[in-house]
């Protein structure tokens, strides 16, 4: 790897990008590596890193885990790289060699520019004034379809970037994949993605399947993916037992109506994008928006749903929540953005990993550029 080392310090520890660049896989557009940069990443880099870095950390561990991470759609590239150190020391301790894959995915400027000017367009047609105590929900319901006009068309794009990681001849997934066919059998392989992550993962997980290589846990975090893709990616394989152990967080419907987007739309990313950004819209009073596997909602009117966390091989936790003497299913994080660096989560997350119920460390988060901003718009609610 030819970049000149930099050493970057997050939280207590400083990290050069030499040790960093061992965990992450830069994707660029069309899910095919991005070799610029800082960070960037070429085939022959992956392949260093199955040949060279992962052999090198893991030797002598007594169980050897390799964790894919996605990281959600609205993170820009510092801060996925920040959350790649702050999960590193706490995973190598427990015997996780972290893999995250860098999708430049950052929507969070696009969709704040994308509802104020709907906002702009809503007063200036004579729909909002300001000194009216407009109901939240009709404000959002106005704000749909002028936002949709540009939502749409940017977030089917960032879905099929996702999805051509792993599905495109030269996907950087896809080489991710070339590489894992040639690790050892007993090499355990863990996959977790936030939010659009789990779009990202979709493909990742048929591909595994399609070798047969087993995934002894899958866990998705509010995810964004539709329950109709989920079906078709995941469940075959949850069903089949090729996963060992699903585990889906999401929010409870309270928290996810009581979140924003951009302090503009008065509800959580999710039903944004179920609303305004997928196949087709929410129209009041006549039509759901597109049933996403994140909403606690959309699983509790899907039969198929309930019987698979109704069974033995999947678990759905619910957050927030005070499960403290239950590890394993706590979580507080109380936003969509919250799951990433939520202790509890991420705890929960690495216990599940590990196959305990009680850990020892904690993960140490410093605020990111993309937290910072989630903090800041909460509280000016």
């Amino acid at each position: 790897m030819s970049t000149p080392c930099l050493i970057w310090r997050f939280g207590r520890h400083p990290f050069s990008s030499t040790e960093l660049r061992r965990h992450i896989v830069s994707i660029g557009n069309n899910g095919v590596l991005r070799p610029g940069g800082s960070y960037g990443t070429t085939r022959h880099d992956v392949e260093d890193i199955f040949a060279r870095d992962f052999p090198a950390l893991t030797a002598g561990w007594k169980r050897k885990r390799l964790l894919l991470y996605a990281h959600g759609g609205l993170v820009d590239e510092a801060s996925a790289v920040q959350r790649v150190a702050e999960y590193r020391t706490e995973l190598l301790k427990a015997e996780i060699y972290p893999l995250a894959f860098i999708w430049h995915s950052d929507m969070f400027t696009t969709i704040t520019n994308i509802l104020t000017d709907a906002m702009r367009k809503r007063r200036s047609e004579g729909f909002l004034d300001d000194s009216l105590d407009f109901m939240l929900d009709r404000l959002d319901d106005a704000l749909g379809p002028v936002a949709r006009l540009a939502g749409k068309p940017l977030w089917s794009e960032m879905k099929q970037n996702a999805l051509a990681a792993g599905t495109g001849e030269e996907g950087g997934a896809r080489v991710v994949l070339e590489q894992i066919n040639g690790l050892p059998a007993d090499v355990e392989i863990h996959i977790v993605g936030h939010s659009a992550g789990s779009i990202f993962h979709a493909p990742v997980v048929e591909g595994l399947a399609k070798t047969g290589r087993p995934i002894k846990s899958c866990i998705l975090w509010a995810p964004a993916c539709t329950t109709a893709l989920f079906k078709q990616s995941y469940l075959p394989s949850i069903d089949s037992g090729h996963i060992g152990r699903f585990t889906l967080f999401t929010l409870n419907d309270k928290a996810e109506q009581c979140d924003n987007c951009a302090r503009i739309y008065n509800k959580s990313l999710l039903y944004q994008v179920s609303n305004a950004f997928e196949a087709w819209p929410h129209i009041p009073l006549f039509k759901d928006g597109v049933p996403l596997l994140g909403l606690e909602r959309c699983i509790e009117s899907d039969s198929r749903l309930r019987d698979l966390f109704s069974g033995k091989n999947a678990d759905w936790v619910r957050a927030p929540n005070d499960l403290k003497d239950s590890p394993c299913d706590y979580s507080t994080a109380r936003h969509h953005g919250d799951f990433d660096d939520d202790q509890a989560t991420v705890r929960a997350t690495q216990a599940r990993m590990l196959g305990k119920t009680e850990l020892k460390g904690e993960f140490s988060f410093e605020v990111t550029k993309s937290s910072s901003r989630r903090r800041r718009a909460n509280l000016s609610r």
